[in-house]
């Protein structure tokens, strides 16, 4: 299977949180580049996950530049996403977005055309994957025993 290089663009909280501890602990992608225009994001980054094999960019142009990338998460405000969607996608680079897909109908149909004219993947996520009560599945999974069914819900007030 081949290792998928990835790219981060916008270090905010989500990413910080999510998506590049999600990233890093996987032998499926390989973190080659974090973006974000605000120094001082990349160097909190930098020092809080210890990458000393990443690259840090202000620009993901310059990133895009400089490695070979085939997916980019990108998790920046929803006003930002469309430059962004339409670079990495000249460059055949999938993309996984923070939700929501697209702010406006037309939005969406533009992402979809993007996606359809140069030939990629692009998804929407919602992950808790690090959040407390779903880690805690694993300790119960021990004292549960052989599982037959699964029902799960999740609300948002």
């Amino acid at each position: 299977m081949k290792i998928l290089n990835t790219i981060i663009i916008g270090l905010g909280k989500q990413s910080v949180s999510e998506h590049i501890p999600a990233v890093l602990s996987t032998d499926c992608y390989k973190l080659v580049a974090l973006v974000d225009p605000d120094l001082s994001k990349r160097e909190k980054v930098k020092e809080v996950f210890n990458i000393e094999d990443v690259s840090f960019y202000q620009d993901a142009k310059d990133a895009l530049k400089n490695h070979d990338v085939d997916v980019a998460v990108i998790v920046v405000p929803h006003n930002k996403y469309l430059p962004l969607i339409k670079l990495c996608a000249e460059n055949s680079i999938h993309i996984l977005k923070e939700k929501p897909f697209a702010t406006s109908l037309n939005e969406a149909k533009n992402i979809k055309l993007i996606a359809d004219k140069y030939d990629i993947k692009i998804m929407t996520c919602f992950q808790r994957r690090f959040h407390p009560i779903y880690q805690s599945f694993k300790t119960m999974l021990k004292q549960i025993g052989e599982i037959t069914t699964v029902n799960a819900f999740y609300t948002i007030s």
